[in-house]
């Protein structure tokens, strides 16, 4: 099995979580080959893969875009709170999940969303 966990994380926490995806995918099946980056590095293409996991921040209830992550980066800037940790090289403000997703070549897609994660 060739598996690849593609995510977007401007604060880390998106990492931790497809970075822990990962290795329990690597855990449930040892011989899979299995990838982890994220959606900057990911490119239009990801060849043959039998599965494919994708996550991303919640922005305004929804999927982060261009706009969301232009205004959590400004927010951050005027708060002075946390900033975005960003890999070298890489803008904060895109291409996002979203943006990726949608450059995809058209396949069948099971998509599902996390609303809350119990205490």
């Amino acid at each position: 099995m060739r598996a690849t966990v593609v995510y977007e994380s401007l604060f880390g926490s998106t990492r931790e979580v497809a970075e822990a995806v990962a290795e329990g995918l690597r855990a449930a099946a040892p011989g899979a080959a299995v990838d982890c980056r994220p959606v900057v590095d990911a490119g239009p293409a990801l060849g043959q893969v039998d599965l494919l996991v994708v996550g991303g921040p919640t922005h305004f209830l929804g999927m982060s875009s261009q706009r969301s992550r232009r205004i959590v980066r400004q927010y951050q800037e005027r708060a002075g709170g946390r900033r975005p940790r960003q890999a070298a090289g890489k803008h904060p403000a895109g291409p996002g999940v979203r943006e990726w997703l949608a450059a995809l070549p058209r396949r069948q897609v099971a998509a599902g969303r996390r609303r809350s994660i119990p205490g």
